[in-house]
């Protein structure tokens, strides 16, 4: 792994970064820069996963997206991604790939993605997580199966978008988690 100048060993992402890295799903912005805390895009978080799990890459002969053409760089990986079923899009028929992902929607994709156990038992972890929340089973799921922890003050910001850093955490702890 190259020394990236932002990521040091005693970071919490460290170990997820240079693994993620290593199996080329993700890479930095060049050689000394990753931007831990900058956030990721719907479209780079398709790749994140797609590369990571190993899946052979889809191109449909028509697209499922109006805005991802097949020139996009992340189109492949969409299609695959869509393909598995581990994302929909917007009732507009977009996907949005240069959305941020929120945290919520990367648990629900990590969910999918990995086929992690669904295990909503003594829940809720979160005071900002309730059971009608669109995310409340894959956040308290991804919790139970050791993929998240949350913030200090019992929340776990759903709604908020996710870092490249928490998405390394996460996409690397559903990959070791015991």
């Amino acid at each position: 792994m190259p020394s990236f100048d932002d990521v040091s060993s005693s970071d919490y992402f460290y170990r997820a970064v240079r693994y993620l890295y290593c199996t080329g799903a993700i890479s930095g912005y060049n050689a000394t820069t990753f931007g831990p805390y900058d956030y990721t895009t719907r479209g780079q978080l398709a790749k994140i996963v797609v590369a990571t799990l190993g899946w052979p890459m889809v191109s449909p002969g028509s697209r499922h997206f109006s805005d991802v053409p097949p020139g996009s760089p992340f189109y492949q990986y969409i299609e695959t991604a869509f393909t598995r079923g581990i994302i929909t899009g917007y009732s507009d028929g977009t996907f949005r790939p240069s959305e941020t992902v929120s945290r919520g929607q990367l648990c629900k994709i990590i969910a999918l993605a990995t086929g992690m156990p669904i295990n909503t038992q003594s829940s809720p972890h979160f005071s900002d997580v309730t059971a009608d929340s669109p995310f409340f089973t894959y956040i308290e799921s991804a919790y139970n199966n050791g993929y998240i922890t949350g913030y200090a003050d019992h929340t776990f910001r759903p709604s908020a978008s996710a870092s490249r850093a928490q998405i390394a955490k996460i996409v690397y702890n559903s990959r070791t988690a015991p």
